[in-house]
């Protein structure tokens, strides 16, 4: 762990923040049926998008979902580690923890640890 980032410890998400920015790990599923965020798995944000994980499809359409999301522009998005794997760390500028965790909470009745 970086110096700048801090693990927020009331998410099951592993969830770090730093200087205007947030980083989670993101599991993803291609060719899903639909676009949407499931919920959880082994401490990472699991996410499904319609795309085929071929050409960058896949990856364009998780950064599109969670720049909508998270009512940001694309260009804050961005994947910064896994381009290649269905586990990728991603990370959000110009959003919190605490903003995070707010919608976390509205969307799956996260409850504090």
């Amino acid at each position: 762990m970086r110096k700048w980032e801090t693990r927020n410890p009331d998410c099951p998400l592993d969830i770090r923040e730093g200087e205007n920015f947030i980083s989670f790990p993101v599991w993803i599923q291609p060719k899903a049926s639909s676009e949407e965020i499931v919920g959880f798995v082994e401490g990472a944000l699991k996410v499904r998008v319609t795309q085929p994980a071929t050409e960058g499809k896949a990856n364009r359409a998780l950064l599109e979902l969670l720049a909508k999301k998270f009512g940001v522009a694309k260009s804050q998005v961005e994947i910064v580690a896994g381009e290649t794997s269905r586990r990728k760390l991603v990370k959000i500028w110009g959003v919190d923890a605490k903003e995070a965790m707010v919608y976390f909470r509205n969307c799956w009745g996260i409850v504090q640890r």
